[in-house]
């Protein structure tokens, strides 16, 4: 599993009213090339969307089904067709700031060749988490 962790001067509600907001992923979010809802989509749980994310010289994603969706709390999805994955955001308070976590699983098959792959997918979703964080840090504390 890939963690990567930011912490933002901002309440909860603040940070949940960007990022638990699907419509506004495009502002934040760095390395997706493709997001779009499914069937009117709004970020609830059962909602899908089509994802895309650059790694490296590739695309990977797919269509991806809301498994949780904990206001102010945790919104969590699962890949249903495509690249093989779960993602999980987590918000968690702390005094007047929050700590606020992407958990991200990647679930290639297959033997060596898979998990050298699969090595190479986290250095580079890693790196795009981070930047993630970074600027949806910048975007809640400048709005807040």
């Amino acid at each position: 599993m890939l963690t990567r962790r930011t912490r933002i001067k901002a309440t909860p509600d603040v940070v949940w009213d960007v990022m638990g907001d699907p419509a506004r992923w495009n502002e934040f979010w760095v390395g997706i090339t493709r997001w779009e809802p499914i069937d009117d989509a709004v970020g609830a749980v059962g909602d899908r969307y089509w994802i895309r994310m650059a790694a490296g010289s590739i695309e990977a994603g797919g269509r991806i089904r809301f498994t949780e969706v904990l206001p102010q709390q945790r919104l969590a999805w699962e890949s249903e067709a495509g690249t093989d994955h779960t993602l999980a955001m987590i918000i968690e308070p702390e005094g007047d700031h929050t700590n606020v976590r992407i958990e991200f699983q990647l679930h290639l098959m297959g033997g060596i060749l898979s998990r050298i792959a699969e090595q190479a997918a986290y250095r580079i979703v890693g790196q795009n988490l981070r930047a993630t964080l970074h600027v949806l840090r910048h975007l809640v504390e400048h709005e807040a």
